[in-house]
């Protein structure tokens, strides 16, 4: 399996294709692209050194229907299905993470909300995609992350965006429970008592090269979380640089649920573009006296790859960094390769390297081809050395 790894390693970086960085990037999601009818196929292979090798495959898709606005008002809702049509083997060797927990088929209303449009705001209650750094859709699966609850976005100035939202349920590939439902948060993050969801907050300025956003979630009964972000890019001559960093707090409140959550975790990222090519470096440490706290799809640290994030390390003092390096072919086709080190108690407790070689592009007739190569080894123990091929080809429907 080693072998057969390394040469599709090699054919990928000979020649194939892709669109940005990694795990943030590749899970993008554009709802309003998105909302589009679509068919996707989806194939995710896993070789283990110490146990039986994984693999899914999935065919799938959503149609999207909408109403025209009348008087502000409008109704839209979606319908995804997703399965393996009896190709998938056992289910101790079918992979999770392509088709969800329970590794079977999906057929579920997966967007219905009302939408009200007012001068430059907007808000929207029911089921719906979300694009925060704590909670995301997190596009990279068959059956992406929905959420339950209502939302409120203005451009009340030049520039400014500001975002008020209460979140209760979330189906999708990431709740952990089953895809095709829309579970409480409190079963999500396993808590051993019902509670009222997530609220959440922002404000967002973004003007020519700068950019700065500062987030704020309430898990009730779990913790708080105090999300800041800046960057902005340079140029000189023929060089572009981009500099951003990341501060992200998070402490404990009401109840309690998941016990002491003490969380100061720093991010550091600079990019260096010429012409066709970008150059990465991101940097990630945490400094409180518990690991990195988690995200609901995604998350929004710098150094996150295909599979490694910081906030996965279960240990204290945790760190990782990460280079990379992308080619642009057009504006349409982008190949990467990423390299990333998370470490933690001085190597003792947690050791890991992250190779990745990942290709995303749009081809013609709306079709998107999203290619990863993930190489993970366990510096402190081979036995939990793995190798993930992801695959997801979508063709979408414009009209």
């Amino acid at each position: 399996m080693k072998r057969l790894f390394f040469a599709v390693a090699l054919f990928a970086t000979a020649n194939i294709f892709a669109e940005t960085s990694l795990r943030t990037k590749l899970g993008e999601n554009t709802p309003l692209e998105h909302t589009k009818s679509e068919i996707r196929f989806g194939y995710i292979y896993q070789d283990n050194s110490d146990k039986y090798d994984t693999k899914a495959f999935g065919i799938g898709g959503h149609i999207h229907i909408y109403t025209k606005e009348f008087y502000g008002f409008s109704a839209v809702s979606s319908f995804y299905a997703a399965g393996d049509f009896g190709l998938n083997p056992s289910f101790d060797e079918t992979n999770e993470n392509l088709l969800g927990s329970k590794k079977s088929s999906a057929v579920f209303v997966s967007e219905a909300y009302v939408k009200y449009h007012f001068g430059k705001s907007v808000i929207k209650a029911g089921r719906m995609m979300v694009d925060t750094p704590h909670a995301d859709s997190d596009d990279i699966m068959m059956i992406p992350n929905f959420f339950q609850g209502v939302c409120f976005k203005s451009y009340f100035y030049e520039d400014i965006e500001i975002t008020f939202a209460k979140l209760d349920k979330m189906a999708g590939w990431e709740n952990g429970i089953d895809a095709s439902k829309f579970v409480n948060i409190s079963e999500v993050i396993g808590a051993k008592k019902r509670t009222d969801g997530i609220s959440l907050a922002s404000i967002e300025y973004e003007k020519g090269y700068k950019n700065i956003s500062f987030w704020f979630y309430k898990v009730y009964d779990v913790a708080d979380d105090y999300y800041l972000t800046a960057g902005n890019s340079f140029v000189y001559r023929n060089l572009e640089f981009y500099l951003a960093f990341q501060l992200d707090r998070a402490v404990n409140s009401g109840d309690s649920l998941l016990g002491k959550i003490d969380t100061k975790t720093f991010g550091i990222l600079t990019e260096l573009f010429v012409k066709d090519v970008k150059i990465q470096w991101a940097y990630n440490e945490e400094f409180g006296s518990t690991q990195s706290f988690f995200s609901f799809g995604g998350g929004p640290f710098f150094t996150s790859l295909e599979e490694q994030t910081i906030d996965s390390i279960q240990a204290r003092n945790a760190k990782s960094h990460m280079f990379g390096i992308e080619y642009y072919f057009n504006d349409d086709i982008t190949i990467g390769v990423a390299r990333g080190v998370f470490k933690a108690g001085d190597e003792e407790e947690f050791y890991t390297i992250e190779n990745d070689i990942y290709v995303e592009a749009t081809l013609k007739d709306d079709i998107n081809l999203q290619f990863v190569c993930a190489f993970i080894g366990d510096q402190l123990d081979s036995r939990n050395d793995h190798n993930i091929f992801r695959l997801i080809l979508k063709k979408s429907f414009r009209r």
